[in-house]
């Protein structure tokens, strides 16, 4: 059985900062708007027009019920930090419209 080590020093590399972090968010946003045209995936709805624009709304509240109601303790970071996950969630949303844009020009079926 695994069990977590709540001492242990976990990394992320090439994330050291803002700016990497929201490159990171936008390539993942990305390959995410990709599938999403490709296969048919939960929330291939956000492929319509205007519709990655709910992404930052959505994936944010997200998080935040999560945190809430599961690390209820890490929420208040979370409110402090709210302008930050918004601004990731955000460039995202800019990788996704990308992929979904890359994707449709490969494969002009949707």
């Amino acid at each position: 059985m695994f069990f977590a080590d709540p001492g242990i020093d976990v990394y992320h590399r090439n994330k050291t900062s803002l700016e990497a972090i929201y490159e990171h968010q936008r390539k993942l946003g990305e390959s995410t708007g990709r599938a999403r045209v490709k296969y048919d995936l939960p929330g291939s709805f956000l492929t319509r027009p205007g519709g990655s624009y709910l992404i930052p709304i959505i994936k944010t509240s997200l998080i935040g019920t999560r945190l809430l109601f599961q690390e209820t303790a890490e929420f208040p970071l979370f409110l402090r930090q709210f302008p930050h996950v918004f601004r990731a969630m955000s460039f995202f949303a800019e990788g996704f419209r990308q992929g979904v844009k890359n994707a449709r020009e490969e494969v002009p079926s949707r």
